[in-house]
C-alpha cells in the first residue's frame, strides 16, 4: 500500500510525505514514491496521517461491563487500533476478558486491573445503590496480584474509581500497596467529593495518574477564582501525570478552557467512551482531539497525546504510536475541517468556530479496517427493576 501526499505526523512534527506499507509493517517514508506495479495506492492530499491513534481511557469488556464497547467496531470508524481498558474488568472477571474478549479483539488492547474484584461490573446501575468499593473486602490483593503475575503483557497498571461518598480512601490505599510491591502506576478517577482531591492525591506518587480532572461538579480543578488550585500544581509538580477522560458530565469545556489558558494540559487525551456517551457529547476520540484544539492545545501536540506518548507510557513504542520505517502499521486518516455543527459538552457549553477531526480511514496492520457489525445498545437498568418487581 501506498498513501501518497498526506500531511503526516513523524516523530518530530507533520511532514508532508508519501508512506508505503509492505505487510504489516512501515517499509518507507519519503517524498514522491513511485507506485508498484498491482500495489493500492491512496491519493491522501490534503489530509492528516497519524499512527493509529491509541485510546488510554477506554472500556471494552463487552458482556461483563454492560456500559462497554466492541472495540474492534470503534477502530474502524475512529482510527484508534489500540485500546487500554480503564479498568473495566477487577480480578475475579479478568479472565474471562482476557480470554473471551482481549485475544479475540483484532485492535490492540491492554488493561488497568480494577483494585475491586467486582470491577466495574456492577457500576452505573441507577436502581441499586452498591458501587464497586462501597464493602472493603473487594479490595483483594492476593487475587489481584495473581492476575498481574498471570498477565504481565496485558496488564499495565491499576485503576481506582473514587466516586462521590465512596466509603473513604480503602481502595487506593490498597491499590498503592500493590502498586509499590509490583512496581506498576495507578489511575485514579476523580469526581466530586467527598472524598476530598487533596486526601485522594496525596496517596498518588510520580507516575501515576488522574483522571477526569476538567470535570464540572464540586471540589472541581479550579478554585473560585478560576485559577488551578495549588494541590492540582503541587501533584503535577510531583510527576503526577494527568488523563483527559473525557466522557459526558466528567469535562466542562468551560473548565478545561481556563484550565488549557493555565498551561494545565493533560498528558493523553483520551475518551472514556461507552454506550451513554458515543452517540453525542463524546462521540469517539477524533472528536475528543477536536475539543482539545478547540480549547487551545495545538493539533500536533493533541495527537502526540493520544499516540506517542500513550505508547511510552505503556512501553509499546518499539511497535505502535509512530510512523517510522519498520514498526507496524497501524495507520489512521482524517480531513481536517471546519466543524458544521458546534463542539459541546454536558453542560450546555459550545464552541461554535471550530475545527474538527473526521475520520476516513484506519489501517490496521498494512490493511484497510472495514466496519463489521454494531456497538451493543445501552443496557437499561430501569427495565431490570420492573422485571424483578413483576417477578413471583
Amino acid at each position: 500500500m501506498l498513501i501518497k501526499g498526506a500531511k503526516a505526523l513523524l516523530t518530530d512534527g507533520f511532514d508532508r510525505v508519501d508512506v508505503r506499507t509492505a505487510g504489516d509493517v512501515i517499509s518507507e517514508i519519503g517524498n514522491d514514491l513511485t507506485s508498484d506495479p498491482g500495489e493500492e495506492v491512496i491519493e491522501a492530499s490534503g489530509k492528516i496521517l497519524t499512527p493509529g491513534l491509541i485510546d488510554m481511557h477506554a472500556h471494552t469488556f463487552t458482556h461483563g461491563f454492560h456500559l462497554a464497547l466492541d472495540a474492534d467496531v470503534m477502530s474502524a470508524t475512529s482510527g484508534v487500533t489500540t485500546f487500554l481498558d480503564a479498568g473495566s474488568a477487577g480480578a475475579v472477571g479478568f479472565p474471562s476478558f482476557y480470554e473471551f474478549i482481549i485475544k479475540k479483539a483484532r485492535s490492540r488492547m491492554y488493561a488497568y486491573l480494577n483494585i475491586s474484584i467486582l470491577g466495574q461490573t456492577i457500576s452505573a446501575f441507577h436502581d441499586q445503590s452498591l458501587q464497586e468499593n462501597d464493602v472493603r473486602d473487594l479490595a483483594h490483593l492476593p487475587l489481584a496480584e495473581e492476575m498481574l503475575r498471570r498477565y504481565p503483557d496485558v496488564i499495565k497498571g491499576l485503576k481506582v474509581r473514587v466516586y462521590p461518598n465512596m466509603p473513604g480512601l480503602y481502595a487506593l490505599e490498597q491499590a498503592r500497596h500493590l502498586a509499590d510491591k509490583v512496581g506498576l502506576p495507578v489511575m485514579v478517577h476523580l469526581g466530586s467529593a467527598p472524598p476530598f482531591a487533596v486526601d485522594t492525591l496525596a496517596l498518588l506518587k510520580r507516575g501515576d495518574i488522574i483522571t477526569h480532572p476538567y470535570h464540572g461538579g464540586t471540589d472541581t480543578l479550579l478554585d473560585e477564582k478560576g485559577e488551578i488550585r495549588e494541590v492540582f500544581l503541587e501533584a503535577r509538580a510531583r510527576g503526577i501525570e494527568v488523563d483527559l477522560g473525557m466522557d459526558r458530565f466528567h469535562c466542562d469545556l468551560s473548565t478545561m478552557k481556563k484550565a488549557f489558558d493555565q498551561g494545565f494540559y493533560p498528558d493523553y487525551v483520551s475518551s472514556d467512551l461507552t454506550t451513554l456517551n458515543i452517540d453525542e457529547v463524546t462521540v469517539d476520540l477524533p472528536t475528543c482531539i477536536s475539543k482539545c484544539v478547540a480549547c487551545g492545545m495545538d493539533l500536533d501536540v493533541a495527537l502526540q497525546k493520544a499516540t506517542s506518548q500513550v505508547a511510552q507510557k505503556l512501553g509499546i513504542t518499539d511497535t505502535v504510536g509512530q510512523i517510522s520505517v519498520g514498526h507496524v502499521a497501524d495507520l489512521a486518516l482524517f480531513d481536517w475541517v471546519d466543524s458544521t455543527e458546534p463542539l459541546i459538552d454536558f453542560f450546555g457549553n459550545k464552541i461554535t468556530e471550530a475545527k474538527r477531526l473526521v475520520h476516513v480511514l484506519t489501517i490496521f496492520g498494512g490493511e484497510r479496517l472495514r466496519r463489521e457489525g454494531q456497538q451493543p445498545k445501552i443496557w437499561d437498568s430501569t427495565k431490570r427493576a420492573v422485571h424483578w418487581a413483576n417477578y413471583d
